[in-house]
């Protein structure tokens, strides 16, 4: 009798995603368990990606369920077990009541099912929001450069296998990598990897606050991440640069600074940082620590593009200063050196048009070339390779002029511009000195003797020095302004822009003198634009200034605050000095005018500070206009104190500005001691105020100073009530 066998199942198709899930959990699918299990045993395949799945399932990936006890494979297999045994298993002579087996099955099999359904639904939450992030990753990659708008690094959250140039930004591949990163994050909220991709879209597309806010969600994740510190510096640097707020500007540039500092604390290797950390100290104008960072950096990567970047940084911070233009020039004029005239061209087209001026004129001074290798014509190829270098970078080409006026001089004509030469800088020196009534009365002939030669670029200096002269010996503006026309004519005729920005200025400063604000903001508004055509940074940053001054006289806070914030940063990135103490304490002045007395003594706090600091290298030794300088800034800062009923600083300011005062200087000592008075009137110390007012008598007395002798009479009243 032939032995009956029951059919064999097929082994059907592999496992979708839906078996899987029915088969661990034990839910009822459109295949019965039989078939699924019969295809297991024979698919290689199925079999592999079922033991993929219990390894997901075993806990050990990311963290992601710390709060559930980890499921080990052998338990699963062991509960598996247990069903199929409850199932199938034959009855036996001791048979266990089948109540209590189908019981014992159920209880393994609600644990499994409890555990293992929310590991199997976050497997596949897992697969699906990594299939998002690498769409959303492939798409970023086909549009991401490895530098925000402003030049900083930023390599996350992979790094750059593209140009290290910036481009304009793909929109198109931007905004699928967008989508797809919220596809990912809808699924998986906490997903670090889409975070920071989405920030890095956002950079793209200069969004920065909401780039700042996805690295900020990362960093509140855990432990300080490196990555997103990196980030959200950058974006705070961004920020600052482009706010036109000039407290939010030093606020995000500070906080910027952190950042990279904690990078660097956590990662001391970090190049990005340090790079980052250069270029914003830059920016903030502290240059003495920039070329530290910069010299840090160049030790460690000395060949790369970014060294490169950084060593341009380091030349534009030296090329402020005129004496090191000066020198590098005669250098590369002695070796020939043709890439370093071009590089300076590059980085500080400003300072060109003076230095093609300074070396065509030591071409003619044989004092010059006493002891010297550098041979005229030297210094001539020098000036022609700079011209060259700067009209190609500016497009100004007004110098070739000035190259063919030199070229067509005769030896006689030579000899006697430069004698003329000598005698000019004679007279600037007098002016100097304040002598200014030489000054005038020995230009007129050398004026007539410049023009017979057809040298309008000394006329230019010549008619400034003139009016300047008319301007501070008597306060005659109309003369003045009569020079400084003339001055603009022979900047006209020469067509060096640098020149007629200088001559623009100077007609906007008499306007402003005499209230003719709508005559001063159009010489300005000009002189702006010429500045910024041909890259003139020192004079945009001048116009800046004269137009925050005629705005504050008009009573628009606003536009003023505007205008003087423009001069301060480019103030900081031009190592200005003088400029940017001027900005500060007038941004304070702005501030005061606006009612914002805490922001305008933080300001005025800040001029004092910088004004120091310029001062630092000297020793802190400072001269006598300094020293008025810093008890105006100090007396400032007194009377808003006051305003804020801040009493005891009110009195640490004024005394203080005692302390600096310079000696014979008896108007500003007694404004600082009336306002002395006044603080310990506030205060009530009335013995104080009364000593303060006594030492003041003299100068009420001998009427020079009107205006404070009625002061003094009215705090003598008060103490008297």
């Amino acid at each position: 009798m032939r032995k009956h066998t029951e059919p064999q199942p097929s082994i059907g198709p592999c496992l979708s995603e839906a078996d899987f899930y029915n088969f661990v959990t034990g839910s009822k699918g459109e295949r019965p368990d039989e078939d699924l299990e019969f295809h297991l045993i024979r698919c290689d395949a199925c079999r592999e990606q079922l033991a993929g799945l219990l390894e997901i399932l075993d806990g050990n990936d990311e963290g992601d369920l710390e709060a559930i006890p980890p499921v080990s494979e052998e338990e699963i297999q062991e509960t598996l077990a247990l069903v199929q045994h409850a199932r199938k298993a034959p009855a036996s002579p001791r048979r266990v009541p089948s109540w209590r087996q189908w019981a014992m099955a159920a209880a393994a099999l609600i644990v499994l099912v409890g555990l293992s359904a929310l590991l199997v639904h976050n497997y596949f939450e897992r697969k699906k929001s990594g299939d998002f992030y690498n769409q959303a990753r492939a798409a970023l990659e086909a549009a991401y450069v490895p530098v925000s708008p402003n030049g900083l690094r930023l390599e996350i959250p992979f790094s750059s296998s593209g140009s290290d140039q910036r481009a304009p930004a793909d929109e198109a591949a931007l905004n699928r990598a967008e989508n797809f990163f919220y596809q990912a994050l809808a699924v998986r909220e906490d997903m670090m990897e889409a975070r920071l991709g989405l920030a890095l879209v956002y950079l793209n597309k200069a969004r920065f606050s909401s780039a700042r806010l996805e690295f900020q969600k990362v960093l509140s994740l855990g432990s300080p991440n490196p990555r997103a510190l990196l980030g959200r510096g950058v974006t705070l640097c961004e920020e600052g640069l482009a706010s036109r707020d000039p407290l939010e500007r030093k606020t995000r540039l500070e906080s910027a600074l952190a950042d990279f500092d904690a990078v660097l604390k956590i990662d001391q290797a970090s190049r990005e940082a340090q790079y980052n950390k250069a270029l914003t100290l830059y920016e903030m104008g502290r240059h003495r620590e920039a070329l530290a960072e910069i010299d840090r950096y160049l030790s460690r990567d000395p060949g790369s593009i970014w060294s490169q970047r950084l060593r341009n940084i380091q030349l534009k911070i030296r090329a402020t200063r005129s004496e090191f233009v000066d020198k590098e020039v005669n250098r590369a004029a002695l070796a020939h050196d043709l890439s370093a005239l071009e590089r300076l061209a590059t980085v500080a087209p400003y300072q060109i048009p003076d230095a093609i001026r300074g070396v065509l004129k030591n071409s003619l001074d044989a004092r010059f070339h006493e002891g010297q290798s550098t041979g005229s014509a030297s210094l001539i190829w020098s000036a022609r390779t700079l011209e060259a270098a700067y009209g190609t970078v500016t497009g100004d080409r007004s110098y070739k002029r000035l190259l063919d006026f030199y070229g067509g001089l005769s030896p006689p004509e030579r000899k006697k511009k430069n004698l003329l030469d000598s005698r000019m800088e004679n007279l600037v020196d007098l002016h100097r000195k304040g002598n200014y009534e030489t000054a005038l009365r020995n230009t007129p002939l050398i004026a007539r003797e410049y023009q017979t030669l057809g040298d309008y670029w000394q006329l230019v200096n010549l008619y400034h020095l003139r009016g300047n002269s008319f301007y501070y010996s008597n306060a005659d503006f109309r003369s003045a302004a009569r020079e400084y026309r003339k001055m603009l004519r022979c900047a006209q005729h020469a067509g060096a822009p640098d020149l007629i920005a200088r001559a623009l200025a100077s007609q906007a400063s008499i306007y402003n003198e005499d209230q003719e604000y709508d005559d001063a903001l159009a010489c300005l508004n000009r002189m702006q634009e010429v500045a910024r055509k041909y890259r003139l940074d020192p004079w945009e940053a001048y116009a800046h200034q004269y137009l925050g001054q005629a705005y504050l006289m008009l009573n628009q806070g606003e536009a003023s605050l505007k205008e003087y914030a423009s001069a301060l940063a480019l103030g900081c990135r031009l190592g200005e000095e003088q400029l940017v103490v001027v900005s500060l304490e007038n941004l304070g002045a702005v501030l005061e005018q606006l009612g914002r007395d805490r922001d305008a003594s933080r300001f005025f706090g800040l001029a004092l500070q910088a004004h120091d600091e310029y001062s630092a290298p000297r020793g802190g030794d400072k001269t006598p206009a300094e020293m008025v300088r810093t008890v105006n800034i100090l007396c400032k800062l007194g009377y808003l104190s006051l305003r804020m009923k801040n009493l005891a600083a009110a009195q640490t300011h004024f005394l203080a500005a005692l302390k600096t005062v310079p000696r014979g200087a008896r108007e500003l000592e007694t404004r600082i001691r009336i306002g002395l008075a006044q603080a310990f009137i506030e205060a009530r110390d009335f013995e104080s105020a009364g000593r303060e007012l006594t030492l003041t008598r003299s100068v009420a007395a001998s009427g020079e100073f009107p205006d404070l002798a009625w002061q003094l009479h009215y705090l003598n009243g008060v103490l008297q009530q």
